[in-house]
């Protein structure tokens, strides 16, 4: 056991754009290939988990992102993967 009982690691801030942030979590949806927008949804704000507080509007705009980047297709509420 080290020293430094109880101190918090050192952690790095680090900015990303929406298209960062569609980029980082791709795999990581599309690894879990829901099939209902909701579930895109919450595999988006998931693949952020412990890193960054993924907002609804943020995790939409990243679902719209990777809709128009053809990962998917959208039959009514079923999502269909590419």
């Amino acid at each position: 056991m080290s020293g430094v009982a109880g101190k918090e690691p050192e952690t790095i801030m680090v900015k990303m754009t929406l298209n960062d942030c569609a980029e980082y979590c791709a795999p990581k949806v599309r690894k879990l290939a829901p099939g209902k927008k909701v579930g895109v949804l919450n595999g988006i704000k998931n693949a952020f988990n412990f890193k960054a507080d993924v907002s609804d509007e943020q995790a939409e705009k990243i679902y719209m992102i990777l809709k128009n980047r053809k990962m998917f297709a959208e039959d009514g509420n079923k999502v269909i993967w590419a």
